[in-house]
């Protein structure tokens, strides 16, 4: 047995911090079964859930993290596919969730498979998530998309407009918001998909916290202010001098920066741009209409950057150097 964290027989607890809604449903129950199951050391089956942006992928790894944190003593990582291969994995026991996988390069295929051959032997869990179905992934080799398709294999779909409106009543729910109906219908309507609406909830509760009381027509006005701010072209000035600097730290011209380029000496700086203008308030539709980027890939690339600080003293210097330029 892997911990004697886990809980008995009987109905599965939900991921922590995931409403179940139709969409997810059948994935949400397939995954914590499969979690249970890692951890009793009862399998070796890996898992893939696949759908396209804004259908709750990360949500759902973030989900099965929390659930192995507090019911297991097995370690556990989460990765993205694109910074595949990692320094180090923890010891041949726990789980390792490895996200986006169609954004992994193909020179990176064979270490996979070669990971995945191991967690097997040893019955290690691996969650993978992934934009595309398995079959479409049509720039990796066989032999890696032959043993994620042996797997188990889950579709996830984006929320329509009635689990949208559940998603953002149940989380203000239990954040405390008394948030208005007028106030759900804008979040669930937001035209660029559930992400940023919550995105946008979570600035409510941060500013809810700091407020002596909160009720449903102050609600209603934050989040009016949110979306006019959101509005507001992005300030040319700042744009300007985060490009100017980046490249002259980095040696680079500002069209490699604004490239598609996924080279290393360029994916770099580039996330670091983007993490300094968010950190300086601007908006993901904002970042991602002046990077021509989606916004998923905005917050993957805030998120990277997040970690690499946190790692990296040296980038740690550079970053508050040009943070203390723009002030």
């Amino acid at each position: 047995m892997g911990s004697g964290k886990t809980e008995g027989r009987g109905r599965l607890p939900p991921l922590p911090g995931l409403v179940v809604v139709p969409e997810n449903a059948a994935a949400v129950r397939a995954v914590r079964a499969q979690l249970r199951a890692w951890a009793q050391e009862r399998s070796a089956l890996s898992v893939v859930v696949y759908g396209p942006s804004g259908s709750g992928k990360s949500q759902l790894a973030e989900g099965a993290l929390a659930w192995w944190s507090q019911h297991t003593d097995l370690p556990a990582c989460r990765l993205a596919a694109a910074d595949w291969p990692p320094a180090e994995l923890p010891g041949p026991k726990g789980l390792i969730i490895l996200e986006d996988i169609q954004h992994l390069a193909v020179r990176q295929a064979e270490s996979l498979c070669q990971l995945m051959d191991r967690c097997q032997a040893y019955g290690r869990g691996v969650l993978i998530t992934s934009g595309l179905p398995v079959a479409e992934l049509h720039h990796l080799p066989r032999r890696l998309t032959s043993r994620l398709s042996a797997g188990l294999v889950l579709p996830l779909w984006p929320p329509g407009a009635q689990s949208r409106r559940r998603i953002i009543r149940t989380l203000a729910h239990r954040w405390h918001l008394p948030l208005p109906a007028t106030a759900v219908e804008r979040l669930a309507n937001s035209p660029e998909g559930l992400r940023t609406a919550l995105g946008r909830l979570r600035r409510l509760r941060q500013q809810a916290r700091r407020l002596p009381q909160t009720t449903p027509d102050i609600l209603l006005q934050l989040l009016q202010q949110h979306l006019t701010a959101e509005q507001a072209p992005a300030p040319a000035t700042q744009w300007e001098r985060v490009l100017q600097q980046i490249c002259q730290v980095f040696g680079l011209s500002r069209r490699e920066l604004l490239s598609s380029s996924r080279l290393g000496r360029i994916l770099l700086p580039r996330q670091l741009a983007i993490y300094l203008l968010r950190q300086a308030g601007w908006s993901l539709p904002q970042l991602a209409q002046a990077f021509g980027r989606h916004h998923a890939t905005i917050l993957h690339a805030c998120r990277q950057m997040q970690q690499r600080l946190q790692q990296d003293t040296a980038l740690q210097a550079v970053f508050r150097r040009l943070q203390a330029a723009l002030h």
